[in-house]
Order: C-alpha cells, then structure tokens, then sequence
C-alpha cells in the first residue's frame, strides 16, 4: 500500500516538474503565444495549485479522501488534454489552471495516508517514489518532445493522472476508513470544538457569578441606612486672649515665635 500511494504521488509530482518545466514553452512555441502570456500560464497554474491547497482541507473533511483524490486527477487529466491539444492560448491557460486545481491537494493527501498507515517510515517511503516523479518528469518529457513533440509529450500527465485516479480506487478498497486523513481531521475538529465550549461554557459561568455579585452590592447599597453628616473636620482658629503687652515680643517690637522666645528675653 505504501507503494501505491508513492506512485500516486509520483504521478502527481511528474505534472507539477512537467508543466513548471515545459508548460510556458508550450505556450510560447507550439502557440505562438507572447512571452507574458507563456509566463502568465505558469503562473496561473501555481495560482490555482495554491488556492486549491487553501481549500482543501475542507474539501477533505466534506467530502473524504478517496472522492478528492479521484476528482482532483480525473480534472487534472481533463485539464491536461486541453492543454496539451488546445489550439487557442487562453484554453491552453485555463487547462493549466484545472491541472494545478486538481492535482493541489493529492501529494499532500497521499503523503499524510502514508504517515497514518506506517509512521514516518511510510512518509519517508511514499516522499522518496513521489519526488522520483518530480525529478524524473522533464527530462521524460523533453525526451519524448525531441521524438514526437511537445503536445504528445505533455499528454503524459493525462495517461499518469488517470493511473492516479484508478490507484486511488484501490487504496481506498484497501485500507481502512479510520486511517483517512478526513477522519484524522474530523477527529481534530470534533477536539477543538469540544474544547472551544468549554472555554466558553466557563466564560460564560465567571459572568454570571460576576454580575449576581454586583447585583448583590447594588442591592445592600440601596437597603442601607443614610448614616448622618459628619462634622466639618477642619480646625477653627482659636482666639489668643493674652493681653498684646504681655505676648513675647511686644516689648521690643520683634515679632514673636513659637519656641524661639528665650532669644528676645
């Protein structure tokens, strides 16, 4: 099994080194295409490799591994053909934008069925048969470019995309529903949203013993007697009812301070 998923892997890894390697020449020499255009088909091939990775893992959890995988090389192959034998440029584009679309999500779901299955010597297994594909793909199809040209050279990614669909048919006949990377993820999911609730049960219960407390303070305030004014606490002056003559200092005129009068004695 760790096999096939390698070869599914490697099917896909041979598109993606084919079409990063030959797809904007195609363009430019077969048809005729200017060079922003030839690279515009590049381009637009990872854009949509990369879109179709962003979504895909909702596309798995929705729909499984096994429908992704069909779909995703039964449209690469589609894709693939139109690019191939497309007679117009901006066809030939938007086949290269169905193949990075279709193929997005294989590797990754095939590598990650491979850990589930046997660990990471699965991983190292399936990597190593998929990147053959990776290194192996252009110089396939320059050989077969330089002897029957480029369009039947690039119809290469069809026939492989097809072996890729039928491959993943008989994995998934094969191995179990509990080592999906749908199931894996859905498990995942299911945690994470357990966990979410209840953090939020718990927020939500601090709240509301929050707000009984300060319900409870509003309510003893209200029931609370008015207590009376208090006294104005500022000192009032006090009268000094010694006679002027007999304060220290009058005698000599200098003005008295507490402490000091032993100095105008």
């Amino acid at each position: 099994m760790l096999v096939l998923l390698g070869a599914i892997a490697g099917s896909t890894a041979f598109a993606e080194g084919a079409l990063s390697d030959w797809g904007a020449l195609h363009l430019r020499e077969t048809l005729h295409a200017s060079p922003g255009i030839a690279a515009a088909g590049y381009a637009a091939f990872c854009l949509a490799m990369g879109c179709g990775r962003l979504a895909g893992a909702r596309w798995v959890i929705r729909f499984g591994d096994t429908r992704v995988l069909v779909a995703g090389s039964l449209a690469a192959a589609v894709g693939a053909t139109a690019a191939a034998h497309a007679v117009d440029q901006f066809v030939a584009i938007g086949g290269f934008v169905l193949v990075g679309v279709g193929l997005a999500n294989v590797f990754p779901l095939v590598i990650g069925r491979a850990g589930l299955v046997g660990g990471p010597r699965g991983v190292g297994l399936a990597s190593t048969v998929g990147y053959s594909g990776l290194l192996g793909g252009p110089p396939v199809v320059g050989f077969l470019a330089a002897h029957a040209g480029l369009p039947a050279a690039l119809s290469t990614i069809t026939a492989l995309a097809l072996v890729a669909a039928a491959l993943a048919v008989v994995v998934a006949v094969e191995l179990p529903d509990a080592t999906t990377v749908a199931a894996a993820l859905r498990s995942r999911a299911r945690s994470y949203a357990a966990f979410t609730a209840d953090r939020l049960t718990s927020s939500l219960g601090d709240l509301s013993l929050l707000l009984d407390a300060s319900d409870h303070a509003v309510s003893a305030d209200r029931t609370r007697p008015a207590s009376p004014p208090a006294s104005d606490p500022t000192p009032t002056a006090t009268t000094d009812s010694t006679p002027a003559e007999n304060r220290p200092g009058a005698a000599t005129g200098i003005r008295a301070y507490p402490g000091l009068e032993f100095l105008v004695r």
